[in-house]
């Protein structure tokens, strides 16, 4: 996995990227959204940002790999990931399940920014990027998910806009020719909560 920090620079040895579309404008783009999975409250005196996993979410973030890697879905192109240690180790552990190595991008302005600061994030991901997933926190991942997924299942739309819960998974199509035009209009392909891969 590579690393990279707000600014963009290589932490590690970078990995080859993925290779971007011959005409990223035809293809429908593929955003997944996923929240980090649940946290130990038990240490009062660590900052928010510092807290852990718990057993239950070390538990779900391999199962969500697993499920992932077994239903043979394809691996992002890349990764932008909040720099809170629950969500660094939620990407973590699903990747090691997953099988996967994806260029990622670590950024503290994915820390609980709300839903308008994920879509700013989102609109600042190069064009040649076809598959995105952002792993990140609430409220911010279930507003910004609500606002997107305009199609889909009914039970699946009505799942997500009832809770975005800790350790989920939301799978879109999004029709933009580029992600800065991202709005509304997206397609709800999946949306995978951790009951439901128990």
């Amino acid at each position: 996995m590579t690393v990279f920090s707000d600014e963009g620079r290589p932490a590690s040895s970078p990995a080859t990227p993925r290779a971007a579309a011959k005409n990223p404008a035809r293809r429908t783009r593929t955003l997944m959204l996923l929240r980090h999975a649940k946290s130990d409250w038990q240490d009062s005196r660590l900052d928010d940002h510092d807290r852990p996993l718990a057993t239950r979410g070390l538990l779900s973030a391999g199962q969500m790999g697993y499920y992932l890697r077994s239903n043979r879905i394809a691996a992002p192109d890349l990764i932008l990931c909040s720099t809170a240690r629950r969500a660094r180790d939620t990407l973590a552990i699903m990747l090691a399940a997953w099988g996967e190595r994806v260029r990622t991008r670590f950024l503290k302005s994915l820390y609980l920014c709300g839903g308008d600061g994920v879509m700013r994030r989102v609109h600042a991901v190069p064009d040649g990027v076809q598959s995105l997933l952002i792993v990140g926190h609430n409220p911010d991942l279930h507003e910004f998910a609500c606002g997107v997924a305009s199609t889909g299942t009914a039970a699946a739309l009505d799942a997500l806009r009832d809770n975005f819960a800790t350790g989920t998974l939301a799978r879109l199509d999004v029709g933009a020719a580029s992600w800065r035009d991202l709005q509304s209009g997206g397609a709800l392909l999946a949306f995978t909560r951790p009951r439901d891969l128990e």
